[in-house]
């Protein structure tokens, strides 16, 4: 081989020799082999290894991807109520309240929002609907209650004024006009009589209000009652039996309170309990069949903590079927996992650092609370925070417990009584997203869907917070 070299050396036009064949003359063809068949195994696991996390990132991309098609419309969408909390009746029509010259106890109008028309192309050939387009027309048909914007149609019919006549429950006189395959009518203002003992001034101007009228049907419209509505959003709204009025917030607010007494439970209990396991109790049979239990309790489905609980804080503590008894129950679901959360955060501390706290002359507590524990704590949120991220999405053991799938009210809170809440009924995100996908209708699945949508963006900021904590308290860490 020497010879070889020297002759390349002085030949520089010649060409080495491959890798393969200087291999060879060291190193057996069968070793060469295997280390090609190595190779290409390797190459064969990490491709494969890249496809499933590929796949499996477009699975949950296509999952969430349906959750916000079917709902996401449906967290910016809302409807009207009045002072009360309560959605016009049927019999009122809704609009905003238009004013015209000085005098107040005169010249009010009701401006109402466009009505998509059903059936119009049944009723009419797409040549007459299309000359019909910016035209004043009268509609006959279903008028729709307050708060929808669909109107089933009988007829409709060119009108040769600009304004109605007359009103009626059964017709709807306006504009004509097609928007994307629908076609669209802006109602004409409805001149409107203020009701006895209601003065209006010019602070109602332009405001949304819902309109009671009485049985004269000759304009102006003569009413019996005008109120100012406001507008409800879906996180403000409170679960309806009508879908489009049907919100979240007696379920988010439970969630909330819920989690919060799980927190009180779960946190102070667990992260003792991990602390004595591993810096001061003695390592016998005790400790380890503690620690064995510990590890199966983490393991138990959810639905044997809800009969427990059932059993013990329902039937005999007399704690009922309210909000603190939701919180132990999730609170001893999620202790365990926060137990071993702070252990394994424990053990990662080098024993360097207890030594030399101790040589300094430091007690066991001392250096517990400012070495051990300072030093954990990044571990000990994430571990305790992925815990409670479990425990807002369970379902199981608070239906077992007697949560309800319909709460209209929230929970009871006063100054003199702070913790009055404790011993409200409630129910939770899960379980209002249960019970609207358990309806028949269709409308009540995009609320499910955007609930869903909720829930998981309040996972998601929990393991973020985790995640921002950890990294804070890390950057702390001097060793």
């Amino acid at each position: 081989m020497v010879a070889d070299n020297q002759s390349n050396s002085k030949n520089p036009d010649s060409v080495p020799a491959a890798p393969s064949a200087t291999y060879s003359a060291g190193i057996s063809p069968e070793i060469i082999a295997g280390l090609h068949r190595r190779k290409r195994w390797d190459r064969a696991f990490s491709t494969c290894g890249f496809l499933l996390v590929m796949g499996a990132l477009s699975v949950l991309a296509m999952l969430f991807g349906q959750l916000v098609y079917e709902g996401g419309g449906r967290l910016f969408r809302g409807h009207f109520v009045n002072d009360e909390g309560f959605s016009p009746k049927i019999n009122e029509i809704a609009g905003i309240l238009q004013h015209s010259g000085d005098d107040f106890a005169s010249n009010w109008e009701l401006a109402q929002r466009p009505l998509t028309i059903a059936n119009a192309s049944e009723r009419l050939t797409a040549e007459e609907l299309t000359s019909l387009i910016g035209k004043k027309v009268i509609v006959d048909g279903d008028v729709p209650s307050t708060g929808l914007s669909e109107m089933e149609s009988n007829t409709i019919a060119a009108s040769d004024e600009e304004s109605p006549k007359k009103y009626s429950k059964v017709s709807l006189h306006g504009t004509l006009s097609q928007s994307g395959g629908s076609w669209v009518v802006t109602p004409s203002p409805l001149a409107i009589l203020p009701a006895e003992g209601q003065p209006l001034d010019k602070s109602w101007v332009g405001n949304q209000v819902a309109v009671g009228f009485g049985l004269a049907k000759s304009l102006p419209l003569k009413t019996k009652s005008i109120e100012k509505l406001s507008f409800q959003n879906f996180f403000a709204s409170k679960p309806s039996s009508k879908a489009e009025e049907a919100g979240i917030l007696t379920a988010l607010v439970g969630s909330v309170l819920v989690v919060v007494v799980t927190m009180c439970l779960a946190i102070p209990l667990g992260i003792a309990a991990g602390v004595w396991l591993e810096e001061y109790a003695k390592k016998n049979w005790l400790t380890a069949l503690i620690e064995i239990n510990i590890a199966n309790l983490a393991g138990v489905p959810s639905i044997v903590w809800g009969l427990m609980a059932l059993g013990i804080f329902v039937y005999f503590l007399d704690l009922g079927r309210s909000i603190l008894t939701a919180g132990l129950t999730l609170g001893l679901l999620v202790l365990p996992i926060v137990i071993m959360a702070t252990r394994e955060a424990i053990r990662t501390i080098p024993s360097h650092i207890r030594e030399a706290s101790y040589a300094c002359g430091a007690t066991k507590w001392q250096t517990v609370r400012h070495h051990v524990i300072p030093y954990s704590m990044g571990g000990i949120l994430t571990g305790t925070i992925i815990g409670l991220s479990r425990a807002i999405g369970e379902t199981a053991p608070l239906i077992t417990i007697g949560a309800l799938t319909f709460v209209t009210s929230l929970p009871a809170f006063s100054w003199s009584n702070p913790f009055a809440w404790l011993n409200s009924g409630f129910t939770v995100m899960p379980i209002q997203i249960f019970g609207w996908v358990s309806r028949p209708q269709e409308d009540f699945r995009e609320n499910a869907a955007a609930a869903s949508i909720v829930l998981l963006a309040l996972t998601l900021a929990l393991n973020t917070t985790a995640i921002y904590f950890r990294n804070q308290l890390r950057k702390k860490i001097k060793w």
